[in-house]
C-alpha cells in the first residue's frame, strides 16, 4: 500500500495493527467538520484472523488525541493510551502490565449487508515497538494535520 502508516507489532511479530492514512476524505475542504476526515486502511493481523477495512473511519483530531496519550505513555508518564474514534471500526488500548510489558487490546467492527460482527483481540507488545508506533503516528500528523477548528 503506497501511503503513510503506523504499525504496532506484538513481541513475537505474529500480530500487528496497521493504520494507513491514504489522505483526507475531502482534500479541497480546509475547515469545518468534513475537512478533518481521513480515508484510512485499517489492518489487524493475528495468527488466526486478518481484518481489513478502507473507509473514512478516523478524524485528524482523534488521531492527535491518541498521539498525545501515546506520548505520555511512551515517556512512562501514563499507564495507558486509547484510540476510540467516533466511527467504531477500530478501538485500541495500550496498558502496561506488572512486568512493564505492553498489553494491547482492541476491537474491530465489520459491517456488511448480512449484519455486524465484532472481534476483540489482544496481544503483548513492548515499549520499543510502542516508540516506533508513536513516531509513525507523529509522521502521519505532520503530513496530514488535523484541519477542523473547534
Amino acid at each position: 500500500m503506497d501511503s503513510v502508516y503506523a504499525e504496532l507489532k506484538s513481541q513475537d511479530a505474529k500480530s500487528v495493527v496497521r493504520i494507513y492514512v491514504l489522505g483526507y476524505e475531502f482534500p479541497d475542504i480546509l475547515d469545518g467538520w468534513d475537512a478533518d476526515w481521513y480515508v484510512v486502511h485499517l489492518e489487524v493481523k493475528l495468527p488466526s484472523f486478518t481484518y481489513q477495512l478502507t473507509d473514512p473511519a478516523l478524524c485528524g483530531r482523534e488521531l492527535e488525541i491518541f498521539y498525545k496519550e501515546l506520548q505520555e505513555f511512551s515517556a512512562l508518564k501514563s499507564l495507558s493510551a486509547s484510540l476510540t474514534p467516533m466511527e467504531p471500526y477500530i478501538e485500541l488500548e495500550l496498558k502496561f502490565d506488572s512486568k512493564k510489558s505492553v498489553d494491547v487490546s482492541g476491537t474491530v467492527l465489520d459491517v456488511t449487508e448480512n449484519g455486524r460482527g465484532e472481534l476483540r483481540f489482544e496481544f503483548k507488545s513492548d515499549l520499543p515497538s510502542v516508540d516506533v508506533f508513536f513516531k509513525e503516528v507523529q509522521t502521519i500528523l505532520k503530513l496530514f494535520p488535523p484541519r477542523r477548528t473547534y
